[in-house]
């Protein structure tokens, strides 16, 4: 809902919540409301606030991705990053070199080039959901993160 639910959680779980924390929170949430229907405002405001952190903590990964990949001359390199991805989740590491490739040709804003990118990706063994990774890029090219 706001910042102090952020710190709240940040406090209950001693680090700062990640998608998994987050979702967990959102269903222990559900679950202790589910008998007080005068809540269920405050659980909507709370699902809502969810989905908004996790879209912002989704493309400040996809920012601090595109910097880590950039310097990856060779498709084998991005290949490894993407299957032993421990930091990052494998579907945002291939959208964000997906978005670098589409740059790189000229086509930054085109998703079937973004589609190519990750169809050669997934051609040279890397292993990630190909719809996710799509669906990353395209909210990446509607809401830029980088620069």
């Amino acid at each position: 809902m706001n910042e102090d639910r952020l710190k709240e959680l940040e406090q209950l779980l001693g680090k700062k919540p990640r998608a998994a924390d987050l979702a967990r929170y959102l269903g222990v949430a559900r679950a202790t409301v589910s008998g007080y229907p005068e809540k269920k405002r405050e659980l909507m405001l709370l699902g809502l606030w969810v989905k908004k952190y996790l879209e912002e903590e989704e493309m400040s990964n996809i920012k601090n991705i595109r910097k880590w990949i950039s310097g990856m001359y060779d498709i084998s390199q991005v290949v490894k990053a993407v299957n032993d991805a421990a930091q990052f989740a494998p579907e945002e590491v291939a959208a964000a070199y997906a978005l670098l490739g589409a740059e790189e040709n000229g086509y930054p804003h085109d998703l079937d080039n973004i589609e190519a990118q990750l169809e050669a990706l997934l051609d040279a063994g890397a292993e990630f959901d190909f719809l996710k990774a799509r669906d990353i890029a395209a909210a990446e090219i509607k809401q830029p993160s980088h620069g």
